[in-house]
Parts: structure tokens; sequence; C-alpha cells
């Protein structure tokens, strides 16, 4: 704003109503995931493009997204670890929308726990890391150790990861490799973690 210039003009812009369902394979809802949605623009960074505040599914799998622009847009889903995460669904808006269902699938189970070595304590919160095709899925263990994620039927690595505010870091040959069958769970997956003070130094590089 230059003193003695013309008067400053805003233009608002008035955003639509997305509004929808997360429902797993089998139409069930799933709470917990991740909605957000944004301008599907020709070029990767555009910092004056419109953000919408993302928002988690509730107990029914519903979702509203408030102040969509109304152009072309991509809506994004992360789930939870029992389901792949979808590719992002472009949509042309140019009035709200209602009733959007997203469908969730999983092709495949992994099921396992994570072991402190040689005590085989179970670790709760341990960063565990996932490879399955082209995809590497990142999380955490649950309180008592355990984990269940959902992978595409194939070979799948899983692997103990290092992290800061672990007081434990990846055993050597502690990981697992196994191929997992089309709407099977595979079971017994372990991984193993020893404590930071006991490894060596180039084990923490």
């Amino acid at each position: 704003v230059i003193a003695g210039g013309p008067p400053l003009e805003v233009s608002l812009e008035r955003g639509v109503l997305v509004e929808g369902r997360v429902v797993g394979p089998d139409g069930n809802p799933v709470p917990g995931a991740a909605v957000t949605i944004e301008e599907d623009l020709p070029y990767r960074f555009d910092f004056s493009a419109p953000r919408v505040r993302p928002v988690r599914t509730d107990e029914d799998g519903k979702f509203l997204l408030r102040g969509v622009p109304p152009r072309p847009c991509k809506l994004s889903v992360s789930p939870p670890a029992e389901y792949l995460e979808p590719e992002p669904e472009r949509l042309r808006l140019t009035a709200p929308l209602t009733g959007h269902v997203v469908r969730l699938e999983a092709g495949a189970w992994i099921e396992g726990i994570a072991r402190e070595h040689p005590s085989q304590t179970p670790l709760p919160n341990a960063p565990v890391l996932i490879r399955f095709g082209e995809h590497v899925r990142n999380l955490r263990t649950a309180r008592n150790g355990s984990c269940r994620c959902a992978v595409v039927p194939g070979p799948i690595v899983v692997q103990a990861v290092d992290a800061s505010d672990s007081e434990h870091g990846p055993k050597e040959d502690g990981g697992f490799q196994g191929d997992a069958q089309a709407n099977e769970t595979l079971r017994g997956v372990t991984v193993w973690f020893i404590r930071k003070d006991l490894l060596r130094p180039e084990d923490l590089q």
C-alpha cells in the first residue's frame, strides 16, 4: 500500500462445500482418515493458491471441507495403516459436492511385533518401515508392540528404523522379508531393536 495511492481493493471468492464419506472395501465407514483438497495446478507450487485445512473423518467415516475453490481440485485421503493410500482424485467443482464416497482398498495385510534384543520385550511406539512394490510406509507400533498394515500382494520388506526419540536402534539383520498373498494376512512378522547404548558407533550412522 502506497500513501496517497489508489484504494486497496480485495476480491473475495466464495468457496463451496465438499461433503462425503470414506469407506473400506466392505463398505463400512473408516474413521480417522485424513482428507485434504487443493487446487489441481499444472505446476507444483503456487503459494498464492488457497489452502483448505485438512480434516479427519468421524466415527461414521464422514468428512466436510469448507471454502473449497470452485475450480479443478485434487482430493487426497491418508487412511489408517490397515488400508492402502489411494491415488488423489481429480474433481471439477462448480457447485457444492455432497454424498461423495471414497472407497479404500487393501490387497493384503501383514501383522507383526517389534521386540527388544535379547530380552524379547515388546516395544511400543517403535518406528517401523515397510516396503512393498514401489511403496514405502512408515508407522509406529501400538502399546503392546504390535502393528498391522495393508500392503500390495507380493514381496515385502519390514525394517526397524532409528529415531531420535527412541532409546532403541535397529538390530543388524533384525528385519523381515517375505511374500504377502492376495486377500490374506501374513502373520508372525518380527522386527528386532537393540538399546542404543549397546550398538556399535557404525551401527548408528
